[in-house]
């Protein structure tokens, strides 16, 4: 079984999940508002700057946060954010020093940012605190009946309080950036498994192992496929990787690869994959 090197497994997370969406870049001293979305300090500052009022326009909601006296440095940190920027860090050390494949530093990740502080499984529908804090909506519920004379909520790990919702626990915030990180880490677990295995060429029927993927039609290529992409005035001109370069970190695919959402099906048995998606045992 093939491995896959960690390299474009992370690559493709802070993509997805640390470019600022107002800079590109990635986050330098992440500041959170209201609506949970979050954006570089500078940049909400020069936003500010362009258009002062006493209040933030989000530029993916549009909903407005209140501008705290002492300015954009009183907003909230994103705790899950910083965290995850802080083991993508981690990981990327241990890669460079220690080669870890990408099934290893998913797994890593995942135990690291995806774990409700309560229960220590994978968060399900998780729900934010005044405190930026994350947990299950089902935990918090839990506990809200554990400890019914308590008016607010009280944070488990800073005993910051939470005024309580009059509809209950559903009408907290929900935490996008670790539904988005969840999302990421299932999308980069099947590009894992995909690598990790035979891959039949997608642009003929001789169904023969697969040496590169073309990034612009986005399909794996056999020889003979790769050769004639090379000689067609409609394609020579695509950007292609080697399957060894994709599964050595050399090369990664296109944000939005169709690969991370369609798995090609087989053509006798429409309801199994070609691509084989057994899990990889570390």
């Amino acid at each position: 079984m093939e491995e896959v090197s960690g390299v474009p497994v992370l690559d493709n997370i802070r993509k997805a999940q640390l470019q600022c969406l107002i800079c590109y870049s990635q986050y330098i001293n992440p500041k959170t508002l209201t609506c949970e979305h979050s954006f570089c300090k500078n940049c909400l500052e020069e936003m500010m700057e362009a258009h002062p009022t006493k209040s933030i326009s989000c530029p993916v909601c549009r909903r407005e946060t209140s501008l705290p006296e002492a300015g954009i440095a009183d907003l909230p940190k994103s705790f899950s954010l910083i965290s995850l920027m802080e083991t993508i860090a981690e990981q990327q050390r241990l890669v460079e020093h220690h080669g870890l494949n990408g099934q290893t530093v998913l797994d890593n990740i995942s135990k690291a940012q995806l774990e409700c502080p309560i229960c220590y499984s994978q968060y399900i529908n998780p729900k934010t605190l005044t405190c930026k804090h994350n947990f299950c909506q089902n935990c918090l519920e839990e506990m809200r009946t554990a400890h019914p004379l308590e008016e607010n909520i009280i944070c488990p790990i800073c005993r910051k309080e939470t005024s309580s919702p009059e509809v209950g626990i559903d009408d907290l915030p929900q935490s996008f950036f670790l539904i988005n990180l969840i999302e990421t880490i299932a999308e980069q677990q099947q590009l894992v498994r995909c690598l990790q295995t035979k891959i039949n060429c997608q642009d003929c029927d001789e169904e023969d192992e697969a040496v590169s993927y073309c990034l612009d039609c986005q399909e794996f290529l056999c020889e003979v496929c790769d050769n004639a992409h090379q000689r067609s005035k409609r394609t020579k001109g695509h950007e292609k990787a080697s399957i060894d370069h994709l599964r050595s970190g050399k090369a990664s695919f296109k944000k939005n690869s169709q690969l991370l959402t369609n798995v090609p099906k087989c053509g006798k048995h429409t309801n199994q994959n070609k691509i084989s998606i057994a899990r990889l045992v570390p």
